[in-house]
């Protein structure tokens, strides 16, 4: 098992701004497939009966080991 980093674009139907509302998730999986799963059911979990499917939180990208975000100013 390892440690992966998955960034997630939530759908365009449930985002504040599409494209800008992402989702950060820290699993630990045995390849990048099963870790992206693994985000997609977190986040659906986490954001209730708002979305219809965990598989319309499309992965955009997947880092092996866990990385914390830095906040940058716009």
């Amino acid at each position: 098992m390892n440690k992966y980093t998955v960034i997630l674009l939530r759908p365009d139907y449930i985002a504040d701004t599409f494209g800008h509302d992402i989702y950060i998730a820290h699993v630990t999986a045995s390849d990048a497939d099963n870790a992206v799963l693994s985000a997609q059911l977190d986040v659906f979990s986490a954001d209730g009966d708002i979305a219809d499917d965990h598989l319309d939180y499309h992965p955009l990208a997947v880092f092996v080991g866990h990385h914390d975000a830095q906040a940058v100013r716009q």
